[in-house]
């Protein structure tokens, strides 16, 4: 029999719970959601349209938005931009509800959550998040990314 030196199989033990946290707040999140389309299933046809309406999402559209569950990585993406899902809501929640929207149909979803947990740069957020030019005109940023440098004047 090997002997495995003590720090891998610390090392291992930590990945491992890692790996069941991430599963267990998957499961979480999969069965809130499932709760939620089954709360909504229950309202009565115009209550439902209403909501619908409401949010501006169509009936084809929701269970592609719960499912892939824009609310787990559009704060912290908007965070790398320096913005707030609380706050945007507050001050223009249709700007929000679009770009949830534009979030839950990026085919992207999985390496944007590998580049957040792995803490990607910002340049590499912009390149990945279709919703960083929206982000960037929230925020002023690409005004000021653009804009080219100064020169002193008089030389």
């Amino acid at each position: 029999m090997k002997h495995r030196p003590e720090s891998r199989h610390h090392t291992n033990g930590a990945l491992s719970q890692g790996v069941f946290r991430e599963l267990a707040q998957a499961l979480r999140a999969m069965r809130e959601r499932y709760r939620l389309l089954r709360d909504l299933e229950r309202l009565d046809a115009g209550e439902r349209q209403r909501l619908l309406q409401d949010a501006r999402v169509n009936r084809g559209e929701l269970p592609g938005f719960h499912a892939q569950g824009p609310d787990q990585l559009l704060p912290r993406m908007m965070a790398r931009f320096g913005l707030d899902t609380a706050t945007l809501e507050h001050q223009n929640g249709a700007v929000l509800r679009d770009i949830q929207r534009v979030c839950a149909a990026c085919p992207s979803q999985r390496r944007c959550r590998k580049a957040l947990m792995a803490g990607a740069p910002l340049e590499e957020c912009r390149v990945l998040c279709p919703n960083a030019g929206t982000f960037e005109a929230l925020t002023g940023a690409d005004a000021h990314a653009s804009s080219p440098t100064p020169t002193p004047r008089g030389t």
